[in-house]
């Protein structure tokens, strides 16, 4: 059992999901995410913020964090948390 205790949803797609599909122990949070150079364009700065905003708090750990094919979105996220976390 891995005791996940927050799904993170990045897809844009999918504001008609409400549940986590981990257990019904797992809270689902949607944070839909631009993909690539998108991310820094002006009117997507702030959804990157909130992302990490979510992800700095430490309660919602331990996460799973997914896109629909984990290469953009969350190896995005991935290669954030991996630069502060070297801070």
């Amino acid at each position: 059992m891995l005791k996940i205790k927050t799904e993170v949803e990045l897809r844009k797609e999918c504001a008609d999901v409400t549940k986590s599909s981990v257990s019904d122990d797992t809270t689902y949070k949607w944070l839909p995410y631009r993909p690539y150079k998108e991310i820094f364009e002006s009117e997507h700065r702030k959804g990157v913020c909130d992302i990490m905003d979510f992800l700095s708090d430490e309660r919602n750990y331990p996460m799973y964090i997914h896109c629909l094919g984990g290469a953009d979105r969350t190896g995005m996220i991935a290669l954030f948390l991996s630069a502060f976390a070297m801070r």
